[in-house]
C-alpha cells in the first residue's frame, strides 16, 4: 500500500486538527469569527489568511465526500496526474513529496518522440507500506491492485498467520521514482494499429487460455479438499 495524501502540509495538518472548529464555516469571514473566539484556533492558525484556511477547509470537505472505495491504481494516477507544480510537502516527515516538470525541463527540443508524454512527475519521497495477513504455500493469492483478478479462485486455501491476532506484521519503506503519464489521445490512436491490436488479440487469447486452466485447476482442488475432509469428519 503506497501513502498518497492529496495535500499533505502544514496547513493540511492544522485543519484537519480542527475540523470540529470549522466545519461550520461557509466563507472566510466565517473562518475569522472562528478565530476571534477560539484562542487554541487562532494560535494554531497564526500566519496563514482566513482566504487560504477556508480554501483548504473545502478541499478536506470534498476529499471527505469522496467514495473512499477507489481503487488503489486509481487513486495513485489521480494524485500524481493532478498536474500540480507540487504534491506533498517537502519536508523531513512528509509521506509524500513530488514535482510536475515543466515541458521545458525534459523535452528542451520538442522531441517528435516524446509527444505521447503529457506529464513527468519527479517522485522525490514516497511511503509503502506491506503487511503480511496471511498465506499460501503454493500459489500467491492476488492483490486488490491486480483489478480483477482478485476474483480468480486460488488452486490452494490461504491460511491465515493466527486465529485470533490483533496485530500483524508490517514494515514501511521510502523510495522515490518518476511517474510518467502519457496523452490519452496518443494512446487511442496507437492501440488503433492494426500490429499493435494483433499482438493485443494474441496476448488476450493467452490470457484466457491461462484463465480455463487455472479454474480447471482451483475446482479440482476444492474437490479433493472437500473429500478429504469429509473423510476425516466421517
Amino acid at each position: 500500500m503506497i501513502s498518497l495524501p492529496s495535500a499533505e502540509d502544514v496547513l493540511s495538518a492544522l485543519v484537519q486538527g480542527h475540523f470540529s472548529d470549522l466545519d461550520a464555516a461557509q466563507s472566510p469571514a466565517d473562518v475569522g469569527q472562528g478565530r476571534r473566539f477560539n484562542s487554541a484556533l487562532r494560535a494554531s492558525l497564526e500566519g496563514y489568511a482566513d482566504e487560504d484556511v477556508f480554501a483548504r477547509l473545502q478541499q478536506l470537505r470534498s476529499r471527505r465526500d469522496q467514495d473512499v472505495s477507489l481503487p488503489p491504481k486509481l487513486a495513485e494516477f489521480d494524485v500524481f496526474a493532478s498536474g500540480d507544480a507540487t504534491i506533498g510537502d517537502n519536508l523531513p516527515g512528509s509521506l509524500l513529496y513530488a514535482e510536475t516538470l515543466t515541458r521545458k525541463a525534459w523535452d528542451v527540443d520538442d522531441d517528435p518522440l516524446l509527444r505521447p508524454i503529457r506529464n513527468l512527475v519527479v517522485v522525490h519521497r514516497l511511503r509503502g507500506v506491506s503487511c503480511l495477513y496471511g498465506f499460501t504455500r503454493f500459489e500467491a493469492a492476488p492483490t486488490t491492485a491486480d483489478g480483477d483478478l482478485e476474483d480468480f479462485r486460488l488452486a490452494v486455501h490461504g491460511a491465515p498467520l493466527s486465529l485470533a491476532a490483533d496485530w500483524l506484521p508490517a514494515v514501511e519503506q521510502f523510495g522515490e521514482g518518476l511517474f510518467i503519464q502519457f496523452d490519452e489521445t496518443a494512446v487511442t490512436e496507437w492501440f488503433g494499429r492494426k500490429p499493435v491490436r494483433d499482438r493485443a488479440a494474441q496476448l488476450l487469447a493467452g490470457f484466457l487460455l491461462w484463465k480455463r486452466e487455472h479454474d480447471r485447476r482451483s475446482m479440482t482442488a476444492e474437490r479433493l479438499t472437500r473429500c478429504c475432509t469429509g473423510s476425516r469428519t466421517r
